[in-house]
């Protein structure tokens, strides 16, 4: 292994793995250790594999959620928080964050971006679903809570998956990356990711 990328959750992982392997190649994907922190503020219990590869003079690579202000984030927030940890804990890593490092948002708001255009409807329609609940809210003067974007992603996997890939999916923690008919891994909105990566990965 030359290096290790270290995701936020679970369900990043298996993303992160699908963009490499399509992008650089398997033989690039198996020198790469994938491991979730659970959690942007669990860098601390990763300590000791973060400087067992700055002692090796191994990468390290954290891929994180920008989030937004409503849960105390947002770009340059977690921006700021990352490097602070890096001097704080005294180890060496180079970061990104979802959606683009730039905007707001998260891994989901990237995975809705490159849903095939055939099955954009599917995102359509849950968007005039939450629209709807708004709306109903308004009327009555009570604030409805709106599912959160991950609720969006699982409706979508739930809806273009068969009942059978979609448990097998969620068993996996992963939305079925590998199938072309509901994500687009050539949309330009993974540019970004893409440019990041390859900075580290030497083809």
């Amino acid at each position: 292994m030359v290096m290790t990328i270290f995701t936020e959750g679970r369900w990043d992982k298996p993303f992160v793995a699908e963009l490499i392997k399509r992008h650089f190649g398997e033989e690039q994907l198996n020198k790469i250790e994938l491991l979730d922190t659970n959690g942007y503020t669990s860098l601390e219990l990763n300590l000791p594999k973060f400087q067992e590869n700055n002692d090796l003079g191994k990468l390290n690579l954290v891929i994180f959620d920008a989030d937004s202000a409503d849960n105390n984030g947002g770009f340059q927030t977690r921006f700021d928080f990352l490097v602070a940890e890096k001097a704080r804990l005294g180890i060496e890593f180079e970061f990104f964050l979802f959606p683009n490092h730039l905007d707001d948002g998260m891994f989901e708001n990237l995975l809705e971006s490159i849903v095939n255009p055939n099955h954009a409807d599917v995102i359509e329609c849950f968007n005039s679903y939450l629209e709807c609940i708004r709306n109903k809210g308004e009327d009555k003067g009570v604030i409805y809570t709106l599912p959160a974007q991950k609720a969006k992603i699982f409706a979508y996997a739930e809806a273009v998956l068969t009942p059978k890939e979609f448990k097998n999916a969620h068993k996996r923690k992963e939305w079925g990356y590998s199938k072309d008919d509901i994500w687009d891994f050539n949309s330009a909105q993974l540019n970004p990711l893409i440019e990041f990566l390859k900075l580290h990965i030497q083809v």
